[in-house]
């Protein structure tokens, strides 16, 4: 029977605060050094940043994170949606939203906090906080206080393996997407927007808009539709759910919708209003709310109205910006005036044996980051408390990685 003993977090941690340099003063930015703040905390692993301070901006208002220490991000109202956290790697700067916290590697292993910390999200958002302007915010000493149960230091090496394996596994179809979405973009604007004159086109191509390629079905106001038993439900699918997928504060609605209004796995989600946004959902069934668009087409191939839609895009962002008094949004109207290059149909047959399978497998690798994510949240905590052996976890390195 493996042994575990109970600590108080802040006996075998130290915490440290980060700052920011004087942001006018051009000598402390642009330098080597990455800089570390809530906008840029968004992988489990962290080494580098898009904002460089210099030498002079460290020592003049910021702190370096030693590899091994763990990043938290302790204030920001994106903590309303998740909380940021990942490893160090290679050492980098940090702002004062995030904590860096330094393990005592004698008992507590620092990759082993990392996913104590992911699997206790729950607990901490109970401690979560709200500051005078409505940003979200931990008080240090009371998660200093927390409770932490370690088996011994190997044990926690090994859970952590086996964590880092799903994780890495993530990582690397989420690379594989951004490499296979950069090429589909490429290649559709190559075929369809740079490399078209729309005074000479083709035999057979012609200009059309945007409304004519696919349907757009606005979603319900799902106020209307609460669910009649709670353990039953359809996760409301809003604009949030759009950019970080379903979580534990997504609201729920009634299973019996109208059937069109019910999302599935690879359907193409369009927000009209607020944040202006197009992807592919892969996040599982939800039902669609509105101030987003459903949109679907019978007689072209998903990728040609995706990746128009995605064309007109900052189009329809300077539009919604524009609308000064009330909430940016755009309306039908601009759909019908977004033109759209509609190629003769063996064309679109030609381009479809190119672009259809880099599509599917874009939807492919993102419902397995779903379903890795769900596995690693749902075995991860088990594995913590002992109530699953090691020997039993299903999932091994060689087997994820393959």
């Amino acid at each position: 029977m493996i042994k575990y003993n109970t600590y108080r977090l802040g006996d075998i941690t130290e915490w440290k605060s980060g700052g920011t340099p004087p942001k006018l003063d051009v000598k402390f930015w642009g330098g080597t050094i990455p800089w570390i703040s809530a906008k840029n905390l968004t992988s489990y692993t962290i080494s580098t940043s898009d904002i460089f301070i210099t030498q002079s901006g460290l020592e003049k208002g910021s702190r370096l994170a030693n590899e091994d220490s763990i990043l938290l991000l302790v204030r920001g109202s994106g903590l309303f949606n998740d909380i940021p956290v990942g490893i160090v790697t290679k050492p980098v700067a940090f702002n004062q939203d995030v904590k860096a916290i330094e393990v005592d590697k004698t008992i507590l292993d620092p990759w082993y906090l990392l996913y104590w910390i992911k699997s206790n999200k729950t607990l901490l958002n109970t401690k979560l906080e709200i500051t005078g302007i409505g940003a979200g915010k931990f008080d240090i000493n009371i998660l200093r206080e927390l409770e932490i149960n370690l088996p011994p230091i190997d044990i926690q090496k090994n859970v952590a393996d086996i964590a880092r394996c799903w994780d890495d596994k993530i990582a690397l179809n989420r690379r594989m997407n951004q490499t296979l979405e950069q090429m589909a973009q490429t290649l559709f604007r190559q075929y369809f927007v740079e490399g078209v004159d729309e005074d000479n086109l083709p035999e057979g191509w012609r200009i059309g808009s945007l409304d004519t390629i696919a349907n757009f079905l606005n979603g319900l106001a799902l106020q209307k539709y609460k669910p009649k038993d709670e353990n039953i439900y359809l996760p409301i699918i809003k604009i949030r759910e759009l950019k970080n997928g379903i979580t534990s504060s997504t609201e729920k609605a009634d299973v019996n919708i109208p059937l069109q209004y019910i999302i599935q796995d690879g359907e193409v989600l369009f927000s009209w209003s607020g944040t202006l946004e197009v992807d592919i959902w892969c996040h599982g069934a939800g039902a669609l709310n509105q101030h987003l668009f459903k949109v679907t087409s019978d007689k072209y191939p998903k990728w040609f109205y995706y990746y128009w839609v995605k064309e007109h895009l900052k189009e329809f962002i300077n539009i919604a910006a524009s609308k000064a008094t009330t909430m940016g949004h755009i309306k039908r109207g601009h759909l019908i005036e977004a033109k759209v290059v509609i190629p003769a149909g063996h064309f679109i047959q030609k381009y479809d044996a190119i672009l259809a399978p880099i599509v599917d497998k874009i939807i492919n690798n993102k419902v397995e980051i779903r379903k890795l994510t769900q596995t690693r949240d749902t075995l991860l905590p088990k594995l913590m408390s002992g109530e699953l052996n090691l020997t039993q976890a299903p999932v091994q390195h060689e087997a994820l990685l393959s």
